[in-house]
């Protein structure tokens, strides 16, 4: 869960990222662009698997979103280790 002081509830990531796309008119494929990915497509495999709950195949575009946000998620969800290059995936 990720709280939004904005609108003064906590959402889902998979939900704070929808619904930003949304608001935003991203595509999926202009999302994973701009946190980095360099495969496209992967990246938009590896989004949906997030939105699917999978937390552990996500983990490097978990990664990527935080940093490019300048946040860390918590929960398990990501935490103190390293962020993997962006570029890996």
């Amino acid at each position: 869960m990720v709280y939004v002081p904005q609108i003064g509830q906590s959402l889902t990531l998979a939900t704070l990222i929808s619904e930003r796309c949304r608001v935003l008119g991203l595509s999926q494929a202009e999302f994973v662009n701009r946190v980095g990915c360099q495969d496209i497509q992967k990246g938009i495999r590896l989004l949906n698997q997030l939105f699917d709950g999978d937390h552990t195949r996500t983990e490097a575009l978990i990664e990527a979103i935080s940093l490019c946000l300048g946040a860390t998620f918590m929960n398990g969800i990501s935490g103190g280790a390293p962020a993997q290059s962006v570029a890996n995936y």
